[in-house]
């Protein structure tokens, strides 16, 4: 992969590659999981956290046999069978391991075998094959493919079983093949939503991951790009060139083309973009509207409320039916730390104003276009924070003159 980070580490389809595997060997209800890890594996540690698994450390990479020895001496005395999954094979599902495990007739002759990095032992017959595998002499790895010949030889059954996705199999060594296991992960996405009932007007550049639902009669437009365990409700409609990641989006939503949305919730009926961004934070309530080249973070903006142009809504509490007119800045930040603006029901935030936190505006107020406002306004009152007008007479004749 030629990176500092662990292979199994790099992510896919929403993922690292290793979290593929390992929720694929969860679903089978085994009696353990075990992943076998070096001595120094934090971050893969961190990485399967939520997981009903145990660490098994092989003490040194001494190749895949040396690896199920490790995880053989964490399991114990048990006997039945024992499933070894290799972590760097993200297209592994839980059907293609039962299919393994139920042991399926042997192939035809004509057909061609793969390995597909998933076996099934004699846990037994295997704990003894083990002792056998020699090392290579190129690399001095002992390979686990070697205990075949060494369990044929011992008089056990070998045999490959045929698995109509066994192209689906592939493992990770390079960044083209972790593309490869992207475009996997990408068209099971994308046939999972559509057999849900969602509209994906060109599958082959939707890019969902994994974690993703989206709910019946939404449509999703070419280059959408849904992130996490986003949730995107019914009779959504979601643009072109639109990004949302960990967010939660109810129904009948209109997400207008080229929107970023981060770590927020967006109620029904909302309106985003085009051109929208909200970071993370951001709180959008029915039927609000946030609209062109707008920016929101860390900001509640209420049901009803619409905020349709070019305005910077930061660290705000904003009221039910609020218009915000355009180049509107909530200025939270003073170089030391944020301060958040409040702005109540039915409030009236005229153009190109700054409001200047921590400030309040007050129930039914309105601030007036241009200004900057710096002290609270009550409730029904009009604030005013601008520099007086001066009109020059003749200016611009006289100006000529001088030119001349």
């Amino acid at each position: 992969m030629r990176s500092r980070r662990s292979k199994l580490l790099h992510p896919c389809g929403g993922l690292p590659l290793i979290e593929h595997a390992v929720r694929a060997a969860c679903a089978l209800e085994a009696d353990t999981v075990h992943v076998v890890v070096g001595p120094d594996a934090r971050e893969l540690r961190d990485a399967l956290a939520g997981y009903p698994v145990q660490f098994a450390v092989q003490p040194e990479p001494s190749g895949t046999a040396g690896a199920v020895v490790a995880g053989i001496d964490a399991i114990g005395d048990s006997g039945g069978r024992l499933l070894v999954i290799e972590g760097d094979r993200p297209g592994v599902t839980p059907t293609a391991l039962q299919h393994l495990l139920e042991g399926a007739g042997p192939a035809a002759a004509a057909h061609i075998e793969l390995n597909g990095g998933v076996y099934c032992f004699d846990l037994e017959a295997v704990r003894d094959a083990l002792d056998g595998v020699e090392a290579d002499a190129t690399r001095g790895e002992r390979h686990l493919t070697s205990v075949f010949a060494l369990l044929a030889g011992q008089g056990a059954e070998v045999r490959a079983v045929p698995y109509d996705g066994a192209g689906e199999l592939h493992d990770v060594n390079t960044r083209a093949e972790l593309a490869r296991a992207e475009a996997l992960m990408r068209r099971r996405a994308a046939a999972r939503l559509m057999d849900a009932g969602v509209t994906l007007r060109d599958p082959a550049t939707a890019w969902v991951d994994v974690d993703v639902q989206v709910g019946a009669d939404t449509v999703l437009h070419p280059r959408v790009t849904l992130e996490g365990r986003t949730v995107i409700g019914s009779d959504c409609d979601i643009r072109a060139g639109t990004r949302i990641s960990n967010s939660r989006l109810g129904d009948r939503v209109e997400v207008l083309d080229g929107c970023i949305v981060e770590d927020s919730d967006v109620a029904d009926r909302a309106t985003l973009g085009p051109y929208a961004r909200l970071r993370p934070g951001s709180d959008i309530g029915a039927g609000a509207k946030v609209g062109n080249f707008v920016e929101t973070k860390a900001t509640r903006l209420g049901a009803g409320s619409k905020a349709s142009h070019l305005s910077y809504l930061g660290n705000a509490r904003i009221g039910q039916h609020v218009n915000i007119g355009a180049g509107t800045i909530t200025c939270n930040y003073d170089g030391v730390a944020k301060h958040e603006t409040v702005i109540d029901d039915g409030a009236f935030i005229g153009s190109n104003s700054a409001l200047v936190a921590p400030v309040r505006i007050g129930k039914n107020a309105y601030v007036g276009a241009g200004s900057t406002i710096t002290e609270d306004v009550p409730d029904g009152a009009l604030g005013l924070g601008r520099g007086r007008q001066v009109n020059k007479e003749d200016w611009a004749a006289n100006n000529a003159k001088k030119k001349d």
